[in-house]
């Protein structure tokens, strides 16, 4: 079951972008809001309630502090993702991807070295240790990266700037 769910998952990632075609009938903002209710609230509620057979006797059993924990990392995660959305209406497809990707790597890489957690996390290396360091040096490389990116989208943006005038 979990290699089929993964599955799916690239699946649906892949495509994500595909309805963007309808977009001349419809705003950006209308795709987006769809995307977030789909993926952020229907999907992942309906999954749970399908997969988990006593969901409300599993979620009493966890404590209070994990709940709190998790639902500020979903609600920042729904966040970002509504924001990445603006991003790609605005400032376009390559230079967002190229930007959240360099940032959201590193993030993925080093909030758990600092917050810990529990499970498989409790014994995540510290940012200090050999690990953190080398982790850290190739997220300074990605950091550059993102600049990189960015300087050449603004130079992009500038030329296109002086070829419509």
């Amino acid at each position: 079951m979990g290699i089929v769910l993964v599955v799916l998952a690239g699946i649906f990632g892949g495509c994500w972008a595909a309805p963007i075609k309808l977009m001349r009938y419809y705003t950006f903002e209308h795709w987006l809001f769809v995307m977030a209710l789909v993926g952020q609230l229907i999907l992942p509620w309906l999954m749970t309630f399908i997969l988990c057979s006593d969901v409300v006797v599993s979620i009493s059993d966890i404590p209070p502090v994990v709940l709190v924990k998790a639902n500020l990392f979903s609600m920042a995660w729904g966040i970002a993702n509504i924001l990445y959305g603006i991003c790609l209406a605005r400032i376009g497809f390559s230079l967002t991807i190229g930007i959240m990707t360099g940032i959201g790597l590193p993030m993925g890489v080093i909030v758990p070295m600092v917050l810990k957690g529990s499970g498989k996390f409790a014994d995540a290396p510290s940012l200090l240790s050999s690990a953190g360091m080398i982790i850290l040096f190739g997220v300074t490389i990605m950091l550059f990266a993102v600049v990189l990116s960015a300087i050449a989208g603004y130079g992009r943006e500038k030329s296109l700037d002086l070829i419509r005038k």
